[in-house]
């Protein structure tokens, strides 16, 4: 023991009169462990951790299927005929997703919530921690309307009160009995949008329900159990075989499919391939750095080898002299490790808060017994390697070269370079896999946001409004809130539609150019209807491109008011025929409804910019009872007309809600925010990675400039000039550098194979990108051994010949 004491002693001695070559080390391995402890606690959150339902693996979303949309919601019918004909589900249930105002007056919330089928907690397992769920009883017309509240909400709100069984909470303008709490936690949900929610509130689906009822209606995303022994295929055959005989007996489910989804799988979504691919990436910077340290440790040791074998020569065991030497390797790697829980911490916080909504289960991410057990891992892992480095030190040293044989000296410090260069080819590899890949990201990005949404996004205000329904929905509100807003200084124009592009995408319905018989007998087609005020195409920067646009007289007629198409729905019912004075026959309920095209209007991308443009209908009208949204033309910027347009609308009547103003622009790039993150986060990780392999490149180099002093004296004694000396300094740099970015392009090759979910219009293999990404690695290297050239080709002989 007291040996050990002062061995630890001796090496904490060693570290401390080499100050520099301490703090370098342990900020190295600091900065590999910190972003592996920040990344992988949001992987552990988001891709590891079970969801909280009871065996989730054997949960499944069912969702409706139609040429061109692979994710819709389930209709009402079309989920009991399933209920009742499948052999694969123990329970079905259903949610339509939503947002009320919950509670009364000052203590009013606008939270998000779930009208639910009685079958959905049980198909989830999950039991109430107080009360009970939503039973069959609960969806009956003459049954009290009942809610059940999140854990959450409990807390918050009523402060956990066991009590609060059998009190009321006002939702949608409504007294609800709440008769349960859910248990913590519960969520997220997958919803139709592709974001995973957090419910406040349950509340029934009334089983009467008009959308509940209707087969063109599809309302619900469904939730189902998998019976014990069936797999997703076997599940997903049964539905095949359920979809068609229903496409056979009604036109409503025609060309309509059914597909199951794992909901681990709907919840990560893209957001897997992106973590994992940023995991990936902090397992090579871990690497760099670790390199790196050995690197340092093996050219400290390179000086020290006279010491050792002073230390050999008068009767020192090899065990005696490597304690110490593995005890400062481990003494350095608990001090990077330490401070690098410290950054990855902190780092934690930084990428909860910067994450883009959406992000699943981000109130989950903490440094919890997992996170930390894979830290402390990294830091044995880190720590295994750099005690190697005492061997290293210790082989081939002789009593020659205590003795001053330089020979012998050179021969042995020539196989320690070898090793020392070979790992530095190794960091360089790993920057250069690190660099395409983020050049890869960081292009396909740039070719996301240079899509043309299909309307001018810049000097655009969104407001959205929640109208109550008191208000009349004659049109008369629209003109009026229009005008109102026109005489604010600094708007251009404004129009109201019913749902914004890049948001909820509303109800879609079967639509088919013709009369009602078209619609029995053609081809389903699908689009989204938007009710929308004569300004709006004007508003949008959106073209008229056949027929006409909206009057103010539409709004105000007595008959099926005329509706305008875009250019996609033109083409996909009429092809190139014009369908302006044509009939179109919607599947509505209760009767199918036809309507007059006036006008065709360009395309715009209504649900992200990764997506095709959809088809629309629009008709002329307003809505009231539920949110709408202005949008306003402003000159400036839109933030700068945001008050004046929230104190016009109040004055038009103190009862309308403004539940938000935004920038559309801001809407389109949180459109893409998750793919503009996770190129973010690469591109910092390449550049780390790239800084920890130059600083890797100049130690090294530096190293071996000094160490060939008096070769480069002579040289230059002899004659060589200063140009010819740097110029071998430059070559030796660039020539391992070249050799890392051959090795390097050769890893990226493979590796960025996996990134192919993440790009977008672009080959994994693109050869613009491994070039820039090998252009800036080689330049960067230009640059670390630049100052060294310059140093070594400065060099006075004659000093250099005197220390001699």
């Amino acid at each position: 023991m007291d040996s050990l004491v002062t061995d630890l002693r001796q090496a904490w001695r060693w570290l401390v009169r080499r100050p520099g070559m301490t703090l370098l080390a342990v900020l190295t391995l600091a900065l590999g462990i910190g972003p592996n402890t920040a990344i992988f606690s949001v992987v552990n959150a988001v891709l590891l951790t079970e969801l909280p339902f009871e065996n989730p693996d054997r949960v499944v979303c069912l969702w409706s299927s139609t040429p061109g949309k692979t994710q819709e919601r389930m209709a009402g019918p079309d989920l009991r005929d399933i209920q009742q004909n499948s052999q694969s589900f123990s329970q079905i249930g259903g949610f339509w997703a939503t947002s009320a105002q919950v509670g009364e007056e000052d203590l009013t919330e606008e939270l998000p919530v779930a009208a639910v089928t009685a079958g959905l907690f049980t198909a989830l397992g999950v039991e109430p921690v107080l009360g009970r769920s939503i039973v069959e009883s609960d969806t009956f017309d003459d049954a009290e309307p009942v809610a059940v509240l999140s854990h959450e909400l409990w807390q918050r709100r009523f402060r956990g009160d066991p009590a609060i069984l059998g009190e009321s909470a006002m939702i949608w303008g409504q007294q609800h009995v709440i008769v349960g709490v859910v248990p913590e936690g519960l969520g997220p949900f997958p919803t139709v949008t592709g974001e995973a929610v957090r419910f406040e509130v349950w509340t029934p689906f009334e089983a009467s329900a008009t959308a509940g009822q209707v087969r063109s209606f599809k309302v619900f995303q469904a939730l189902a159990r998998l019976n014990p022994g069936v797999s997703i295929a076997e599940a997903q055959a049964e539905l095949d075989g359920i979809a068609q005989r229903l496409e056979r007996e009604y036109p409503e489910n025609r060309s309509r499919s059914f597909r199951a989804v794992p909901i681990e799988e709907q919840i990560v979504g893209h957001f897997g391939t992106g973590l994992m691919a940023l995991l990936g990436a902090v397992g090579f910077v871990l690497m760099i750095a670790g390199v790196n340290v050995a690197n340092l440790l093996l050219e400290q040791g390179v000086a020290r080898r006279k010491e050792i074998a002073t230390r050999l020569a008068i009767g020192a065991t090899s065990g005696r002299i490597s304690r110490p030497l593995v005890l400062e390797a481990l003494l350095l790697s608990l001090g990077g490790g330490s401070i690098g829980l410290l950054l990855g911490a902190w780092g934690m916080r930084l990428l909860v808060a910067m994450a883009p909504q959406g992000v699943p289960r981000l109130d989950e991410v903490s440094l919890d017994g997992s996170v930390l057990s894979v830290s402390a891992a990294c830091i044995v892992l880190v720590a295994a390697l750099l005690a190697v480095i005492p061997s290293a030190q210790l082989r081939g040293v002789s009593l020659g070269t205590a003795l001053g044989d330089r020979s012998r000296e050179s021969t042995q410090g020539r196989r320690g370079r070898r090793l020392v260069e070979g790992l530095v080819i190794i960091q360089i590899a790993s920057a250069a896999v690190l660099l395409v890949a983020a050049s890869l990201m960081i292009r396909s990005f740039a070719r996301i946001v240079a899509v043309n949404p299909g309307f001018d996004v810049d000097q655009l205000l969104t407001v959205t409004l929640r109208v109550p329904s008191s208000i009349p929905s004659d049109g008369m509100f629209t003109r009026q809130l229009e005008e109102r807003l026109h005489t604010i200084a600094g708007v251009e124009n404004v129009g109201i539609v019913s749902f914004l592009p890049f948001g909820y995408p509303g109800a879609d319905f079967r639509f088919a150019a013709g009369g009602p018989e078209q619609l029995a007998t053609a081809e389903s087609h699908y689009t989204y209807l938007r009710q929308v005020s004569p300004r709006y195409f004007t508003a949008m920067g959106m073209d008229i491109v056949d027929g006409r646009g909206f009057t103010l007289d539409d709004m105000a007629t007595e008959g099926p008011p005329p509706v305008i198409v875009s250019r996609c729905m033109a083409e996909e019912g009429w092809g190139e025929e014009s369908p302006v004075g044509q009939t179109v026959t919607f599947d509505i309920y209760p009767r199918p409804r036809e309507l007059s095209v006036v006008g065709v209007v360009s395309d715009l991308q209504n649900a992200s910019l990764f997506t095709p443009p959809q088809s629309i209908v629009y008709r002329s009208g307003s809505r009231r009872g539920r949110p709408i949204f202005a949008v306003v033309r402003t000159s400036g910027h839109p933030d700068r007309v945001a008050a004046a347009v929230r104190t016009a609308i109040q004055q038009i009547d103190p009862d309308i809600t403004v539940v938000e103003t935004r920038a559309m622009r801001d809407i389109v790039l949180a459109s893409v925010a998750t793919p503009r993150f996770v190129r973010w986060l690469a591109g910092v990780l390449s550049g780390l990675a790239t800084l920890l392999a130059l600083v890797g490149v100049y130690g090294v180099m530096a190293c071996n400039t000094a160490r060939r002093g008096r070769e480069i004296g002579v040289r230059m004694a002899l004659g060589a000039s200063p140009l010819t000396i740097g110029s071998r300094v430059l070559r030796r740099g660039l020539g391992l550098a070249a050799i890392g970015a051959v090795v390097g392009l050769v890893g990226a090759l493979v590796v960025t194979r996996w990134l192919g979910a993440l790009l977008y219009e672009m080959s994994a293999v693109d050869p613009p990108s491994f070039a820039v990404g090998i252009v800036l690695l080689l330049v960067a290297v230009l640059l670390a051994c630049g100052p060294l050239a310059f140093k070594a080709a400065r060099t006075d002989p004659l000093a250099q010949l005197r220390s001699e």
